[in-house]
């Protein structure tokens, strides 16, 4: 009933003081039930299986949108999230390509989060299929890093651009030494 909508989450480069990207947020805004958040949906788009026709309609949309900044001269990189199910879709990368090339995007504008846990579930498959998407232009994030399984060896062994630490350890770091710590060397590992 198109009452999903997406917002798109700026991601600045410090440096230059500038937007570089955006993450694709999903937000549900149900009709008899108001707000209804991601953490609450998601999960149930997870097990009934509609979170692949889900992950379809929102890079669609995310296309969309992104085409229209291309337009108007934007080059960002939109991050958009991918579940393991998505991972299991042997046609995964294909129908994204296809999306890409409706709305003339490049793969290279475009970021494919997912967590340490979805790798986990299917880690072979998984890998396959990250490493086509690498090949086809698009980067690779982990999501929710520090968290979950949380294993150095998946930077080794996939192919594995961003790292996104987990907000557990953000939220924090201001006041918790070591939350500093942490965020300090997984940055230092992350440039290095």
């Amino acid at each position: 009933q198109d009452s999903l909508e997406l917002y798109l989450q700026p991601q600045l480069d410090l440096s230059g003081s500038r937007v570089t990207g955006a993450e694709v947020l999903i937000r549900w805004k149900h009709p008899q039930h108001g707000f209804i958040p991601p953490d609450q949906f998601i999960p149930l788009a997870e097990r009934t299986g509609v979170i692949q026709p889900l992950t379809y309609w929102v890079f669609q949309k995310a296309f969309s949108h992104l085409q229209k900044l291309n337009a108007l001269g934007h080059q960002l990189t939109l991050s958009v999230n991918i579940s393991a199910r998505n991972l299991q879709d042997p046609a995964f990368q294909d129908k994204v390509l296809i999306a890409a090339q409706q709305h003339q995007i490049s793969p290279s504008q475009i970021v494919m989060e997912l967590t340490e846990t979805a790798v986990m579930l299917n880690e072979n498959s998984g890998a396959t299929i990250l490493y086509d998407l690498d090949r086809a232009g698009f980067g690779i994030a982990i999501d929710d890093f520090g968290t979950g399984y949380s294993s150095l060896a998946y930077l080794k062994r996939l192919p594995v651009q961003e790292i996104k630490i987990d907000r557990a350890f953000i939220k924090d770091m201001a006041q918790q030494q070591d939350d500093q710590i942490i965020v300090t060397t997984t940055l230092q590992m992350g440039h290095n």
